[in-house]
């Protein structure tokens, strides 16, 4: 409840049960060949030990609601599906690459988009005049759009495009992501 969100994902961008943490006088690090994950676990337990140190020491707060997200890092699929009380007005997410007391005014969305090519299969060797190649026409819609930095806030990309099935037939279909 209440007009404020405290919000952490619990994601980390790969998997890190394998990652050996280096610890010195100043900062925790990975030590080079995993990742630390130390962006959700820090969000995390800053918002845990809050509310546990709150409630602990019978500190007076308003209404606000705790949130933690998943699937930050592939799709925003967990923040996507997430539903705030229509009393929140405001927020803060824990999750940011600045140095500690840093913050971050406004931040991107993710916005997503496939497409899946249906061409006309044929032997590209014997009779590929038959044939429509899905790949191609992939090829051709992509080159007519723009990617990169659109404008200060927005950019594009495809991360993923693929077709066909085997050599010398004219792909059938083709996807983009």
């Amino acid at each position: 409840g209440g007009g404020l969100v405290l919000l952490a994902h619990m994601d980390t961008q790969r998997y890190t049960s394998s990652t050996v943490p280096v610890v010195t006088a100043d900062r925790v690090s990975a030590d080079g060949k995993n990742p630390l994950g130390a962006d959700a676990r820090a969000g995390m337990a800053a918002l845990l030990y809050a509310v546990e140190r709150a409630v602990n020491t019978n500190l007076p707060l308003k209404p606000f609601t705790l949130a933690f997200t998943t699937k930050g890092r592939q799709n925003m699929a967990g923040a996507r599906h997430l539903v705030l009380p229509e009393s929140v007005r405001c927020g803060f997410v824990f999750d940011a690459p600045l140095d500690p007391g840093g913050y971050t005014v406004s931040s991107h969305g993710v916005a997503q988009f496939s497409a899946d090519v249906l061409g006309r299969s044929a032997d590209a060797a014997t009779e590929p005049e038959k044939g429509v190649c899905a790949v191609s026409i992939a090829a051709r819609a992509l080159a007519a759009l723009k990617f990169g930095r659109h404008d200060a806030e927005t950019t594009s990309n495809i991360g993923t495009i693929a077709g066909g099935s085997e050599p010398g037939t004219v792909p059938l279909a083709a996807m983009v992501r």
